[in-house]
């Protein structure tokens, strides 16, 4: 169960970052193929994209958090800190998105999320979500949680911060990451 709650006691650097690349590159064509966009660090959507600016999208988005937790751990921690631990555990944790990829692809999902986009708040909040959709929210919702877990027991490892430090960093990072996420891909895409 430690190997699944937090890997990165056994897997760290270099492997991390492998498996983390081979795992955006394999997202990548997921989306092309399936018509997703990564508009955040936990945000996917709907759009037709090259694999060019799916990958740039990707990488941008996993870059910026990586960058914000690696400088927060050199200026935080009193511990000798690599990049590649950082960056690696950081994007391995990213691989559980890959299942939620599949999932929004299916023709159900699509559908209904389709059409909510016509409809306004009331009419959006008077639809009952079918059984699908409901599950696919929990799905969401374990994958999100199964991300930050993993995410920030990376950091963690990565840092050797404790506690409050690791905690509020982690927050703070997060927050300005999806705030430079949101700018970057304003001015890009």
């Amino acid at each position: 169960m430690k190997r699944i709650i937090n890997p990165f006691v056994y897997l760290g650097g270099g492997r991390a970052l492998a498996w983390g690349l081979a795992g955006l590159a394999a997202a990548s064509v997921i989306a092309t193929r399936l018509g997703l966009t990564f508009r955040g660090v936990v945000s996917l959507g709907y759009g037709d994209w090259p694999l060019w600016k799916t990958s740039l999208a990707q990488l941008l988005v996993w870059g910026i958090f990586a960058t914000l937790l690696y400088l927060c751990g050199l200026v935080l921690s009193k511990s000798r800190i690599r990049a590649v631990d950082v960056y690696g555990t950081n994007l391995f944790a990213r691989l559980p998105f890959i299942g939620v990829m599949l999932l929004a692809a299916l023709p159900g999902i699509r559908a209904y999320t389709d059409s909510l986009l016509g409809m306004t708040f009331t009419q959006a909040e008077a639809m009952i979500p079918p059984v699908s959709v409901i599950f696919f929210a929990l799905v969401v919702l374990f994958v999100l949680v199964w991300y930050f877990v993993w995410t920030y027991n990376g950091y963690v490892v990565s840092t050797n911060l404790r506690k409050g430090r690791a905690a509020v960093s982690f927050i703070v990072c997060y927050i300005l990451s999806e705030v430079f996420s949101a700018l970057v891909w304003n001015l890009i895409f």
